[in-house]
């Protein structure tokens, strides 16, 4: 996490704008990154009673329509 906090920081600290829209890039980037994480150990956790019979991608499009959120 601490990593997207640096990005966070180097993005205010930026000089230009072109630097600052990159750096804003990165740390939604890295942001995706640490929810896909989070939610790949929640399809560890809820599916291993099933012995994980389904995709991580099949069990991605069953929780999207369960909470509506677009990923």
């Amino acid at each position: 996490m601490t990593w997207i906090r640096g990005a966070c920081v180097q993005m205010k600290k930026a000089t230009s704008a072109e630097e600052e829209e990159y750096m804003k890039k990165r740390c939604l980037d890295l942001l995706e990154r640490y929810i896909y994480l989070i939610l790949f150990n929640a399809y560890l956790h809820c599916d291993r009673y099933n012995k994980w019979q389904r995709s991580f991608s099949a069990w991605m499009s069953e929780v999207r329509q369960l909470l509506r959120v677009e990923l």
